[in-house]
């Protein structure tokens, strides 16, 4: 394990592609790390990586804009805080609008394999997130956060969620219900 993120990254337009990110993990100071790491993306596709057996998340994608995650795998990875308690997935989705994330495979990790969140209340919208795979995690989703409405829907539309063992989908600390926020689930 090296310590920090895999690939960090933060700007506009970019295509992170075909890349294996493996064996990074939470830096020795206690601060963050993972595979594919992203913040205040625009314009950004994040397309056919591997991210698997790092510590913290496979791919994170915070407060962007106009990103899509596609065919990526995040498999076997440690999405544990060092007290015991669930920081991190296999992909985490928090913030930011216009964010598609779509056929990606998660598998085997120590979390959730897709977490959705507003953990800062900067009321995120228009994300869709559908045909995915998430199969032998703690969860297969996991939404948290939700304060308040999406100016536009948020959809969770069509993802295989199989054997997790803490179940398909957990919901917690909304505001409201899902379809009171303008989260759609199918």
């Amino acid at each position: 394990m090296t310590g920090g993120y895999g690939i960090y990254v933060n700007g506009d337009g970019l295509v992170i592609e075909n890349n294996t990110v493996t064996h990074n993990g939470a830096l020795p100071s206690g601060g963050g790390g993972g595979g594919i790491e992203g913040y205040g993306m625009i314009n950004t596709l994040i397309r056919s990586n591997e991210c698997s057996f790092n510590f913290g998340n496979g791919i994170l994608i915070e407060d962007s804009v106009a990103t899509v995650a596609e065919y990526n795998t995040a498999n076997s990875n440690d999405c544990r805080a060092p007290d015991g308690t669930w920081f991190a997935a296999a992909l985490w989705l928090d913030g930011g609008h216009h964010v598609t994330v779509r056929r990606n495979r998660f598998d085997h990790n120590l979390g959730p394999g897709i977490e959705i969140s507003d953990e800062e209340s900067a009321a995120p919208y228009a994300y869709e997130v559908s045909s995915n795979n998430a199969n032998s995690n703690y969860w297969g989703i996991y939404l948290w956060g939700f304060t308040r409405p999406a100016a536009e829907p948020i959809n969770i539309t069509g993802n295989t969620l199989s054997d997790n063992s803490g179940g398909a989908m957990r919901i917690e600390d909304l505001a409201a219900s899902p379809e009171d926020l303008n989260i759609h689930i199918e």
